[in-house]
């Protein structure tokens, strides 16, 4: 059913961009847009959930192609796909990454939700790092 809905997004997306003039995405397409990625990351959370990690991946990469600021939603669910794909060190790669990009955004805006999302991070990299067998490379 999700599917069925990104494909609807993706075809009234495409439609609307055909429409437009310039490069600047209008209202419409940026909504549209918003609504894809919600989607995308809502299947790629339930098929890890459904222990589908080939249909998580996809969705989260096709989610990291649209997601041209790489929010920390979509960065988490790539770690959270690729814990559950057993590939543990390159999770906590992703995160560690993903922390270092939001604590420069924090440090340069001073934004209050930016560091409650750093916070978030740094305690899933910690809880990350004390699941992993050999936590000293983290």
């Amino acid at each position: 059913m999700i599917a069925t809905r990104i494909s609807l997004l993706q075809a009234a997306r495409q439609k609307d961009q055909k429409a437009q003039i310039g490069t600047s995405l209008s209202e419409e397409a940026r909504r549209l847009l918003l609504f894809e990625q919600l989607c995308l990351l809502h299947l790629s959370e339930a098929a890890r959930r459904a222990r589908q990690p080939q249909i998580a991946l996809n969705s989260v990469v096709q989610l990291l192609k649209l997601d041209a600021e790489s929010t920390f939603g979509a960065q988490q669910e790539l770690a959270n796909v690729l814990w559950l794909q057993k590939e543990q060190k390159s999770a906590v790669a992703c995160l560690q990454k993903e922390i270092g990009r939001r604590k420069t955004g924090v440090i340069k805006n001073g934004d209050p939700s930016g560091k409650l999302q750093l916070a978030y991070a740094l305690a899933q990299l910690v809880s990350a790092c004390f699941n992993t067998p050999n936590f000293t490379q983290c």
